[in-house]
């Protein structure tokens, strides 16, 4: 049994996975009780509600992911493979649950279709990370343009709202048509017609 320094840890570990896989509406507290072996005096001692529990799964979700877009967008490797390396980041974005495997794609975006709409607190949240994952597509669609590095006619902020719309298809496609070929074929095209 977890230590209880752990406990808050282990249900928001628990709940992130649940609502990625399961989506928000399909998940208890007495299942999410269940599974991390807590009582709902346990549960409930953390977290207000089942909503303030989502809010820091977002929380949580959104921290990895920043982590991630600063690790791939501070790179010296120029705008097309930092763009190139954050489709491979969505299309190998897969989460192994009771022996499965899940794909999950872009897990901010995954959240957002299941958490939004619950609450003025959820959208708001779901909204700055959705933004603030944009503003890196932006910022690196900006320098490649002006770089001369990708070519289009398009502005910055259409291509950066195509990219980060042609990952929500990414992952879309990966949960409707598991399979890692399908996601392979998709995460080629938009290599190849995004940058």
């Amino acid at each position: 049994m977890p230590r209880k320094s752990n406990r808050r840890e282990l249900i928001i570990n628990t709940a992130k996975s649940r609502f990625l896989v399961s989506g928000y509406d399909v998940v208890t507290v007495d299942a999410l009780c269940e599974l991390t072996t807590s009582t709902k005096g346990s549960f409930y001692h953390f977290f207000e509600n089942k909503e303030a529990l989502a809010v820091d799964v977002v929380n949580h979700v959104w921290h990895v992911t920043e982590t991630a877009l600063e690790d791939n967008f501070s790179s010296d490797t120029g705008p097309r493979k930092q763009l190139s390396a954050e489709i491979e980041r969505i299309a190998s974005s897969y989460l192994r649950s009771e022996g499965k495997r899940y794909f999950i794609g872009c897990p901010v975006g995954t959240l957002a279709v299941s958490l939004r709409g619950k609450s003025l607190k959820l959208t708001r949240r779901l909204n700055f990370a959705l933004t603030h994952m944009r503003q890196f597509y932006l910022d690196t669609f900006e320098q490649g343009l002006s770089s001369g590095e990708i070519q289009s006619t398009l502005s910055a902020a259409d291509l950066a709202d195509q990219f980060q719309i042609g990952l929500q298809g990414l992952s879309t496609l990966g949960k409707a048509q598991p399979g890692s070929r399908k996601v392979r074929e998709m995460a080629e095209l938009l290599q190849k017609t995004l940058i």
